[in-house]
């Protein structure tokens, strides 16, 4: 699987007071990120038809656990309205050089997942966040979903290169999901 040219790092909440402000909900590990960007995009939410559009970041601030920013042509509340629910993006190759020992989610995302005994389980098709926790949804061979929480004791290994991530789910996890439907 190839590198995405574009990486979501937020969605568009709701608006923010009169001057225009946006509400992110980020997905960024540090809002600090909002400050080194030169640009974003705005890309519409699936099922709607609007064109993707860049912005340049004009401020940006933390307010009550979400990313508050106002980008350079969007004025006003009524402006600022019809971004709800876009998707924020950035250039993969804007994004820093993870820290040591760290991944960039959309840089495993298609990686083969295995079980610590080397058996297959299939591929990694997505990630959401519940709970603030992250949760890795993995597609087995079969069209089956293995939703595994991300915490380390769980991940084992993730060689981007090989792009093979290794797994040690907990006890139980697998049955659950794996399990034969009784009535076939």
């Amino acid at each position: 699987m190839a590198k995405q040219d574009h990486v979501v790092v937020a969605v568009v909440v709701k608006p923010h007071g009169l001057r225009g402000e946006l509400v992110l909900e980020s997905y960024a590990e540090s809002p600090e990120l909002f400050g080194e960007l030169p640009w974003v995009r705005l890309a519409p939410p699936q099922g709607r038809r609007e064109k993707a559009r860049r912005f340049e970041i004009e401020t940006w601030r933390t307010h009550k656990g979400r990313v508050l920013v106002k980008f350079k042509g969007v004025e006003g509340r009524d402006q600022a309205e019809t971004w709800r629910e876009f998707l924020v993006t950035v250039s993969a190759d804007l994004l820093p050089e993870p820290e040591d020992g760290a991944v960039y989610l959309h840089a495993i995302l298609g990686c083969e997942v295995a079980a610590e005994d080397g058996s297959p389980l299939g591929v990694l098709d997505q990630f959401s966040e519940h709970g603030g926790q992250e949760v890795w949804s993995i597609a087995t061979p079969d069209g089956r979903e293995i939703l595994l929480p991300a915490r380390p004791e769980f991940v084992k290994d993730i060689d981007v290169a090989a792009r093979r991530i290794t797994v040690a789910p907990p006890p139980g996890l697998l049955d659950i999901y794996l399990a034969q439907d009784e009535s076939s």
